[in-house]
C-alpha cells in the first residue's frame, strides 16, 4: 500500500483550503458575472498571435541565457554519457554519467519553466494579458473595484503560466479554437453553402 508523500498532502490541503476560502468569499460578496464581448475567428487570431510572438521572444531570450550558463556543463555530460552508452552492455545498469545528464537536462527544463513563468507574470503585470482582451470593456467597468482588481490579479498569474508554458502550447490552443470556429461556422451553412436561417423554420446552429 502506497502512502501520499508529505509534500503532496500539503499541496492537496492547501488547494482544498484555498478553494473553500474562495467559495466562502463568493457566497459573502456575490461578485457579478463577467461579460465577454462577441468575437469571431479573425478577432481571436488577432488577439492571440501577439501572445504567441511574446512567448517566442521569451523562449529565445531564455535560450540565450541558459546556453551561456549551462551549455558547457551539458556538453561535457553528453560526451561522457555517449561514451558510457557505447561501453555499457545491453540490459546493463545505467552509468552515473547518463544519470547525471538526465538530472542536468531536467533541472535546465525546470529553470526554463520557472524563469519563463516569472517573465510572463512581469509582462502580464505591464499589460499583456489573456482574459481581459475578451472581456466586454463597458460591462467590466461596471464591476466593483475589488472584483476588477481580483480579476486582473488572476489574469496576470494565468497569463504568466500560459507564457511560461511556451509557444507550442499557445499554438495548440489557437489551433483548437480556430478549428472550433471553423466547425461551428460550417454547421450554420446549408448543403449549398448558404447560411441557414435561425428564425422560425430554420435550424439553429449548435454551438
Amino acid at each position: 500500500m502506497t502512502t501520499t508523500p508529505k509534500v503532496d498532502r500539503w499541496v492537496i490541503w492547501s488547494l482544498g483550503a484555498t478553494s473553500l476560502a474562495i467559495s466562502a468569499a463568493v457566497a459573502v460578496f456575490n461578485p457579478r458575472v463577467v461579460s465577454f464581448r462577441p468575437f469571431d475567428a479573425t478577432d481571436f487570431l488577432q488577439m492571440m498571435l501577439p501572445l504567441v510572438m511574446v512567448s517566442l521572444f521569451i523562449e529565445r531570450a531564455l535560450e540565450v541565457f541558459l546556453t551561456s550558463w549551462r551549455a558547457k556543463r551539458g556538453g561535457q555530460l553528453k560526451e561522457r554519457a555517449k561514451e558510457a552508452r557505447t561501453k555499457r552492455q545491453i540490459g546493463g545498469p545505467r552509468h552515473a554519467d547518463e544519470i547525471a545528464l538526465d538530472c542536468h537536462q531536467n533541472q535546465t527544463r525546470r529553470v526554463a519553466f520557472f524563469a519563463g513563468t516569472a517573465l510572463g507574470v512581469i509582462l502580464a503585470a505591464l499589460g499583456i494579458r489573456v482574459l481581459e482582451m475578451f472581456v466586454n470593456p463597458s460591462a467590466f467597468a461596471s464591476l466593483p473595484d475589488v472584483q476588477q482588481s481580483l480579476f486582473r490579479t488572476t489574469d496576470v498569474l494565468l497569463t504568466g503560466a500560459v507564457l511560461g508554458g511556451g509557444s507550442d502550447a499557445l499554438h495548440q490552443m489557437v489551433l483548437v479554437f480556430t478549428n472550433f470556429f471553423e466547425s461551428a461556422k460550417g454547421r450554420t451553412k446549408g448543403p449549398s453553402g448558404n447560411t441557414v436561417s435561425t428564425e422560425s423554420g430554420g435550424e439553429s446552429p449548435r454551438w
